[in-house]
């Protein structure tokens, strides 16, 4: 039997694999590497800069383009209405497929 575990090789050739192999005596293993380079994605509270420059690396997200000075923030009464419209218990994405379905 066997099993793929996943791994990152650091630049001086250390392998770290990212998941406990267990302790059964030596082993031997098969090695695939991988095009596409390692990311480690250090989750930790407060650090959304860290994220944020991460997934920007990889291609997963962009940089936030200018906000157009014509944009105005809801009033109090926009967003009352707004809410209104939000039938409780219903998930967020229920919703925007409704929506979508009746623009159509």
């Amino acid at each position: 039997m066997h099993r793929i575990v996943e791994a990152v090789i650091h630049p001086d050739g250390h392998i770290e694999t990212l998941e406990a192999v267990g302790g059964f005596g030596y082993r031997r293993a098969l090695l695939t590497i991988l095009d596409e380079p390692a990311v480690p994605i250090v989750l930790q509270p407060g650090n959304d800069a860290a994220l944020d420059a991460t997934l920007r690396a990889v291609g997963l997200q962009e940089e936030p383009g200018e906000v157009s000075a014509e944009l105005e923030p809801l009033t109090e009464e926009a967003l009352d209405d707004l809410w209104k419209r939000i039938p409780m218990g219903t998930p967020l994405a229920q919703i925007i497929i409704e929506d979508r379905e009746e623009q159509f």
